[in-house]
């Protein structure tokens, strides 16, 4: 049984690209690039109800870490963050569909990658750990999420 990780590094890595300019080097390199910040997107999956999944935590495929919020002021509250172990869940999971579908219309930055920061999950928007527990409720069939990347890089593909 894998255990579950502690901490997340992407979102860090993300949210202080003024520090670690990752996406600025990426970008002298690729002159067809360019960068999005603060993107939203709204993802809606359904659960296959034959899935008997018995980990709550991947219950749509899709694991999540409540992490502090990261403000250079005092405090800030926790958010909810895609973390790493999602590729680790069923082929068939909401998640995975999603991310073939929106791959499939060419919508891949609407993919659910980790890093990504959760909004809101069905109703609940206020509270990361209420978001959390709505995510792993074994009785939810659907999932309406919002989603906000903070920082993407687009390529442009030419043939």
């Amino acid at each position: 049984l894998r255990q579950p990780r502690t901490h997340v590094m992407w979102p860090k890595v993300y949210l202080n690209e003024s520090t670690f300019k990752l996406f600025e080097w990426l970008r002298q390199y690729e002159t067809d690039a360019s960068m999005i910040r603060d993107m939203t997107f709204k993802a809606t999956m359904s659960r296959d109800r034959a899935m008997s999944d018995q980990d709550t935590k991947v219950s749509f495929g899709l694991s999540v870490s409540v992490v502090e919020g990261v403000q250079v002021e005092n405090s800030a509250p926790p958010v909810l963050v895609v973390g790493p172990g999602y590729h680790c869940d069923k082929e068939t999971s909401a998640v995975r569909r999603w991310n073939r579908q929106q791959r499939c219309l060419q919508h891949s930055e609407t993919c659910l990658i980790p890093g990504d920061e959760i909004l809101k999950v069905n109703d609940i928007s206020t509270d990361a750990n209420a978001m959390a527990e709505e995510l792993s409720n074994g009785s939810a069939v659907k999932l309406d999420i919002v989603v906000k990347r903070s920082v993407d890089i687009r390529v442009i593909r030419t043939q």
